[in-house]
């Protein structure tokens, strides 16, 4: 084999997928330039087009997460899903169908090792049927990080699942349709100097 040869398969070989080290290891943001990230971003297939990824703004400079966003579509999550780097502290899952107001007996957490997206995508799956067999859709798959848009290769990430329901339940919420908020914080700081 001619050494132009070799050269050239060397270079296929060891070229970096574009938002990732030669080595494979995602890069973060701040290791993309300008063009690289809009390049990530705009032009490769690492964004399904039903995902929207998480958009950061701060001090003027916008960027878009690498795992962060929201779908409508089950496939677009599991993409997701198997695009988190086995480098994540953890990711927290809901495993049942109270996604208004749960606790942690709601979710379970996962670290990486083997098996645990293909485990992640189960759970998933099963939530879905059981939504469907109480009548409801899902109207978004979501990632989001505890870190927001900082250091996402070693973050601690958690899944929503958000239905009519629940869109509902936060509308009436933010509107005050369940009473104050204020008022709550107000009677429990008028009661804690008694305490």
């Amino acid at each position: 084999m001619s050494k132009y040869k070799l050269t050239q398969s060397f270079i296929r070989e060891n070229k970096a997928k574009l938002g990732y080290h030669t080595g494979g290891t995602p890069k973060s943001n701040n290791e993309m330039d300008e063009d690289e990230l809009e390049n990530f971003y705009l032009n490769s297939d690492t964004i399904d087009e039903n995902w929207e990824p998480e958009k950061f703004t701060i001090m003027g400079d916008v960027s878009y997460s690498k795992y962060q966003g929201k779908t409508n579509n089950l496939d677009d999550l599991f993409n997701a899903i198997d695009k988190l780097p086995d480098t994540i502290k953890s990711i927290k899952v809901p495993i049942n169908t109270n996604n208004i107001q749960p606790t942690n007996v709601d979710f379970k957490i996962f670290t990486p090792q083997a098996g645990y997206k293909e485990e992640i995508k189960s759970i998933i799956t099963q939530l879905v049927d059981e939504y469907e067999s109480e009548g409801e859709n899902i109207t978004s798959f979501v990632i989001s990080s505890f870190d927001g848009g900082f250091n996402e290769d070693k973050a601690s990430y958690y899944i929503t699942l958000t239905t009519k329901r629940s869109n509902d339940f936060s509308d009436n919420m933010s509107k005050g349709k369940f009473g104050s908020l204020d008022e709550e914080y107000k009677l429990r700081k008028h009661f804690q100097r008694f305490l």
